[in-house]
């Protein structure tokens, strides 16, 4: 009897995720699931036995692109410039980003043991076997202020929440026992991006243009981020200016081609085709830090943000930014070395619910376009203005993400 509730219940819960993610996102479901049950295994046979030592142990997917990669990579980076010690297992089905790149902050699997520091920090959903009772930790992001527990439904309230922002910690604390903030463990790198002439060429930008850059992923929730928004504030701001151009380095533009053929469309409404170029081919990373710098401004009219890693690169190479005044941004987006550009909260209309996750996301940020592009004009005319704040921008990444200022909120959070 219990077996066949089991069953039905199952079956129930995939009927509610065919409809909510479809066949393909079932079937691909099913296969995380088979490889989360792997690591399961190879996690409970690398206990040691021994008493943990101070340090943190992270678990997440390491060699993927995307921003929850991105994050986990940082994390180790900052944890081991800031002498703290740690170790990594990597949860990655498969490895896209490039090893060598890594190799230095992930642990071999030979050397892992899973009880040998007190502190498990994750991003959603937790891997490790329910008898391994060292206290997890579980980092999670949000753009908006309502909605998180219906996204996440299976959230572990009685692990502690680790927030990277105020927006956020906020907003967590308010729906969810055990919130503590750690200073987002933003990484730069020591690599020099090409020179911009270069790169301008390479992707057939002008070099004597003005440029204006967007990076975004269509998967990421297209509403949310507003393409189409930067893309009206450009045209207000340079309709009848030949040398501005509106770049935008998007991902996943082929599981997207209708939002893709949108913003075409838009573009061409809007009088800009011939100075509007979207690079939607995967290119290497260091292709997409050189965009960043070959760029003379930084431009996000996002309606929320989790944290805004690309606007903090931006900043972090001397860019002058352009962005909506809400969510994880304003975090580092300040009046003195950014645009903040003003807003109003809005409904959201069903139609524009895009992503599975934001179907209970009530409001979110409406940035005013014609303040965008007035502040997009006022950068253009101005250039002292523009290299004023690209100082400022970078001046503040560095002081505010130092990592002195993260190996202090990391302390904190093993000290509890």
């Amino acid at each position: 009897m219990r077996t066949r509730m089991k069953f039905l219940l199952t079956f129930i819960a995939n009927l509610k995720k065919i409809r909510q993610w479809g066949l393909r996102g079932v079937l691909s479901y099913v296969g995380k699931y088979s490889h989360n049950m792997r690591l399961r295994r190879v996690i409970r046979e690398s206990q040691c036995g021994k008493r943990p030592m101070r340090g943190i142990t992270l678990i997440g997917n390491f060699t993927l692109f995307g921003s929850a990669s991105k994050v986990m990579r940082d994390f180790a980076t900052s944890l081991k410039d800031a002498n703290v010690p740690y170790q990594t297992f990597d949860t990655a089905p498969n490895l896209d980003f490039p090893l060598c790149d890594i190799k230095d902050i992930l642990t071999p699997q030979s050397e892992f043991c899973i009880d040998k520091y007190d502190h498990i920090v994750g991003i959603l959903p937790s891997i490790v076997p329910s008898e391994i009772k060292i206290p997890q930790s579980r980092i999670a992001f949000w753009e908006f202020e309502d909605g998180f527990l219906h996204a996440y439904p299976d959230m572990p309230l009685e692990r502690q929440t680790i927030a990277m922002s105020d927006f956020n910690y906020r907003y967590f604390t308010s729906i969810l026992p055990n919130v503590i903030k750690i200073l987002y463990p933003f990484n730069f790198g020591d690599s020099t991006p090409q020179p911009k002439d270069e790169v301008r060429r390479k992707y057939g930008i002008a070099n004597n243009g003005f440029i204006v850059l967007f990076n975004f992923d269509y998967g990421a929730g297209f509403n949310r981020k507003n393409p189409d928004g930067a893309m009206l504030a450009f045209a207000k701001a340079f309709r009848d200016t030949s040398n501005a151009w509106l770049v935008f380095k998007s991902k996943s533009a082929s599981d997207h081609p209708d939002r893709a053929h949108e913003l075409k469309r838009l573009a061409s409404e809007l009088g800009i085709s011939d100075r509007f170029l979207e690079i939607s081919a995967h290119i290497p990373f260091m292709d997409v830090i050189g965009l960043t710098n070959a760029c003379d401004v930084y431009l996000s009219l996002h309606r929320g943000e989790g944290f805004g890693i690309t606007l903090a690169e931006a900043m972090a190479m001397g860019k002058p930014v352009v962005c909506t005044n809400w969510s994880s941004t304003t975090e580092f987006c300040k009046p003195e070395c950014s645009i903040p550009i003003p807003f109003k909260m809005i409904s959201v209309q069903p139609e524009q619910i895009d992503h599975p996750y934001y179907q209970k996301v009530k409001e979110w940020a409406e940035p005013d376009v014609d303040a965008a592009a007035t502040a997009l004009r006022r950068l253009y005319e101005d250039p002292r203005l523009r290299d004023e704040l690209g100082r400022k921008a970078a001046a503040s990444i560095k002081e505010q993400f130092s990592v002195l200022n993260f190996k202090k909120s990391v302390d904190a959070f093993l000290d509890l």
